[in-house]
């Protein structure tokens, strides 16, 4: 179960944020009761002391207060939930993620340019290389067939 605490500005751009990420909410908090009930495409907004009702190892609640944040982190620490993360902490690891995947493609791309490079050396060169792998050695394979 994800939850923001603060149905304001910055927790509704956590909200867009997140699901641009495929990051689903479950609902928000906010301890400004005008705020409770639904509020934004269909999510739910409770109090904090409902919030204190649910499972505290299962439920991840993302801080996007900018002034109170710590306090609130360290109060819903306190009352023994494991998972509470502050705004900051959350667009740092979707944009670790993103940067991630950019360097398993890069990864990927200088892997392929290696095997080029070996494939190159066998076809021209005429060289043996034993380092290839087998979707490699196959691909090499069938092209020797067809260019006997």
């Amino acid at each position: 179960m994800i939850c923001i605490y603060g149905a304001g500005r910055y927790g509704i751009e956590i909200y867009y944020l997140l699901n641009r990420n495929k990051v689903s909410i479950d609902f928000f908090v906010d301890k400004d009761e005008n705020k409770w009930g639904y509020i934004l495409e269909d999510m739910y907004c409770i109090s904090p002391e409902e919030l204190l009702s649910f499972d505290r190892n299962e439920t991840i609640i993302i801080i996007s207060l900018k002034s109170s944040a710590n306090k609130l982190i360290e109060y819903f620490k306190e009352k023994g939930f494991n998972r509470v993360y502050g705004k900051e902490e959350i667009t740092k690891v979707l944009a670790l993620n993103s940067v991630k995947d950019k360097i398993d493609a890069i990864q990927d791309i200088e892997y392929l340019n290696v095997m080029k490079q070996k494939l190159c050396d066998v076809l021209y060169l005429k060289k043996e290389v034993s380092d290839i792998d087998d979707k490699l050695r196959g691909i090499l394979e069938d092209y020797k067939k067809r260019n006997r």
